[in-house]
Formats: structure tokens, sequence, C-alpha cells
């Protein structure tokens, strides 16, 4: 079954699914969604996200206590923004 986000991008597969922990996609998404969030006031509130992180015991990122992956798993919610995590 085709869904609506497939017909509208056929390659939605090749532009939302990274093959490793990309931080600075992950910064500029949850700074825009604060952003939005803070500034709309109401008026706009940010587009959900959801991250699926899969396989990432051993990835690096996951390893610094002030990466914005840390950020997203404590605050995201608060933008917008929600989280799984596989190991």
């Amino acid at each position: 079954m085709t869904t609506e986000a497939e017909k509208e991008n056929k390659k939605w597969a090749e532009t939302n699914i990274l093959e490793y922990i990309d931080e600075d996609l992950i910064q500029t998404l949850y700074e825009n969604q604060k952003r939005i969030k803070e500034e709309g006031k109401g008026k706009f509130y940010p587009y959900p996200y959801l991250l699926i992180f899969d396989d990432v015991l051993c990835d690096e990122a996951l390893s610094h206590k002030r990466s914005y992956i840390s950020k997203i798993a404590t605050t995201g919610r608060h933008f917008c923004i929600s989280s799984i995590v596989s190991c």
C-alpha cells in the first residue's frame, strides 16, 4: 500500500533514512523546532518528528553527555520530537 507521503516523494526512503547519526542534522532540527515553538507563541506549532535510532549501542555520538541526541531524549518532547532507540 502506497502512502500519500510516498506518492509525493518517490525517493522517501533515500531522503529520510541515514546510515549514520548526523549530529549536525539533529542539532539543526532541535534548534529549529525550539525556535518555532518559542517564536510562534501559539500561532504556529512545530511539525512533529519521530527519530528512530536503530542498532546504535556503540555509536560515538551517543557517548557525548551534552550531545543533541541527549537533548532529544530528555527535552525533545517539548518541541514535538519523539525518539525510539533500539540497541
